[in-house]
């Protein structure tokens, strides 16, 4: 179920006409529900003392899902991941199908979940996604990452590119996956099973946790290894394990250790890194940025 902004915006200079209020709750209306079992329902009975009741439960149930900016993604108990919204930028890792938006005719979006296209040299069963901005990410249950949609910081890893409008191999062996708005930070393993952290994309906040380069190359076409195994922190005598769990949010990134503990880096300008001094992540190098 979901619930939020009824649009147009009153700032979207193209429509210009009276809205509701972009947040309500408990919601004016009944939430929506997205089905994602219209045929994929079986009956359970239930009985108890003898009184017995028929229950439609879904065969396939939703596990998960993660919302970008204007798409939203679901994984289901079989490993199929749907997707639907906004594919402007091939966000929903499907072809384009028309008919949601501000106008009946949009043709850059998908209204009812759409399964994503099964990439090359994967069963198409998965079990993470993650949407950041206008891309989104998800590792299927051979431990490959892929991701698809907008590729101009080199968020879906390779060469900056405008899009990627299906599912693209980024690497293997990735144990979980974090997408922000433009940059993506996944936790690895290798052969020894030591666990990294890789980030790539953007990085104009440190939010792959990269040296900041002014003015210029401030994209890294990652993946790029940005942590190993985790250093001290504060006391001396208290060493962090591996990691096991990462989130990213528009511009930072916090992962938590095997022992519970936490590090971010990235944008701070909210204190959401740290509630005290600002933490620098590395030094910034070349000419500063004018101003």
């Amino acid at each position: 179920f979901n619930w939020g902004a009824y649009g147009p915006w009153p700032w979207d200079p193209d429509f210009q006409f009276p809205h509701k209020p972009d947040v309500k709750f408990p919601p004016d209306n009944t939430p929506i529900k997205v089905n994602l079992c219209p045929l994929g329902t079986t009956v359970v009975t239930v009985c108890f003392h003898n009184i017995c009741k028929n229950h439609r439960m879904c065969a396939d149930p939703v596990v998960s899902v993660s919302a970008g900016m204007f798409h939203t993604c679901a994984l289901k108990s079989s490993g199929a991941v749907f997707c639907w919204g906004d594919n402007s930028d091939g966000q929903l890792g499907s072809p384009q199908k028309a008919g949601c938006g501000f106008l009946a005719s949009d043709p850059d979006c998908t209204p009812a979940p759409t399964r994503i296209t099964c990439p090359a040299n994967s069963p198409c069963t998965f079990k993470q996604i993650s949407a950041g901005k206008r891309h989104t990410c998800a590792i299927d249950t051979n431990e490959q990452l892929f991701c698809w949609g907008s590729n101009l910081s080199s968020q879906v890893g390779g060469p900056a590119s405008n899009s990627v409008a299906t599912p693209s191999l980024v690497m293997g062996s990735t144990i979980a996956v974090a997408a922000g708005d433009d940059f993506t930070c996944a936790i690895t393993h290798n052969v020894g099973n030591r666990r990294q952290v890789k980030c790539w994309g953007a990085n104009d906040m440190g939010q792959t946790a990269q040296p900041l380069r002014a003015p210029t190359n401030e994209q890294y076409p990652g993946p790029v290894i940005v942590r190993g195994d985790v250093p001290p922190v504060g006391v001396s005598t208290v060493t962090l394990l591996e990691s096991k769990f990462i989130l990213a949010g528009r511009a930072h990134a916090c992962f938590v250790t095997l022992d519970g503990f936490m590090q971010c880096w990235g944008d701070n300008n909210m204190q959401q890194v740290s509630n005290g001094a600002p933490i620098t992540v590395a030094p910034i190098t070349g000419s500063p940025f004018p101003g």
